[in-house]
């Protein structure tokens, strides 16, 4: 069952992918994106790509807090090598790939897996967090620019909804009841005491308040960075975007990338762009062309 599981998530993502690519690809002047990134400038694209590294080294640094509370004695150093790694690596796995990675990479050695991927995991809460606060942000610049809200509205609405329940669930109280009577019934197998040992770590978070908030601050604030990195990449390919467009475009976008429909977000993240973008008068093509620029700073 779990076999057909995961090649039922395979096809749904390489369809979704293969779908809106194909979509794009008739809405899209192909020789217009072409121009645009023939004509892109090197002193806007090495400011994006300068700005693209310290957002991964803040996403590692907040993440060093964290994981310290988990493996006292790991270094930063190891932690922003990993951190690259795995970010890489994330290019070509499927969703939460990378996040394996990092549990991996730096849990193996110390028979600390479990203890690092509670780390990751809430890291990743907190990001879910700091996401639904930038949500609230966008919704009210959009408000301001007058933007047609048909479409808008119900996307930030999911996009808070969507964050504060994922950030919610591993606090519920019917959650962590129905997980105990599962390992209940299943009481003996090995898997069942590596869930608790992961439960065990992740409790102990509950006394780090003050580290959960600097990170969960931190979290938000990083929120900020792949705006800039996109502004900026605009400015490469001469494309005069005000900072509000890309503000609602990039974290509504990345929001839905995160859905596992396509392989790498690739469509998906193209085509949110060429919606939300198009609300201010951006062509699809343009639009194209900015992601494109986007993806090559990251992989860079």
């Amino acid at each position: 069952m779990r076999l057909k599981w995961d090649h039922l998530l395979v096809v749904v993502r390489w369809g979704g992918t293969i779908l809106l690519l194909g979509i794009l690809f008739l809405i899209v002047d192909l020789r217009e994106v072409y121009q645009s990134l023939r004509s892109a400038t090197l002193l806007p694209l090495s400011v994006a790509l300068v700005l693209s590294l310290g957002d991964r080294l803040l996403m590692a640094g907040k993440w060093f807090p964290l994981l310290r509370v988990q493996v006292p004695e790991v270094r930063l150093s190891s932690v922003i090598r990993v951190y690259f790694a795995a970010g890489f690596a994330n290019t070509f796995l499927p969703a939460s790939g990378g996040d394996v990675l990092r549990s991996i990479g730096l849990g193996r050695g110390r028979e600390a897996v479990l203890e690092v991927g509670a780390s990751v995991v809430i890291e990743r809460i907190l990001g879910i967090v700091g996401s639904a606060l930038v949500a609230v942000l966008v919704l009210w610049v959009a408000l301001r620019a007058s933007l047609p809200m048909e479409v808008l509205l119900p996307w930030v609405a999911a996009c808070i909804a969507g964050s504060v329940f994922l950030a919610a669930i591993p606090f519920s109280a019917r959650v962590r009841s129905f997980v105990r009577g599962i390992l209940e019934q299943f009481r003996g197998h090995r898997w069942v005491s590596l869930v608790e040992r992961f439960g065990k770590a992740y409790s102990v978070y509950t006394e780090h308040k003050q580290t959960l908030f600097a990170v969960g601050l931190l979290s938000t604030i990083e929120q900020f960075a792949p705006v800039f990195v996109f502004w900026v990449g605009a400015q490469s390919i001469g494309l005069d975007l005000p900072f509000s467009a890309v503000f609602i475009a990039v974290p509504l976008t990345f929001f839905v990338a995160r859905l596992p429909i396509s392989v790498a977000g690739i469509g998906v993240i193209e085509g949110g762009f060429v919606y939300l973008f198009g609300l201010f008068d951006v062509t699809a093509s343009q639009a194209v062309s900015l992601a494109i620029v986007w993806r090559a700073v990251e992989l860079v």
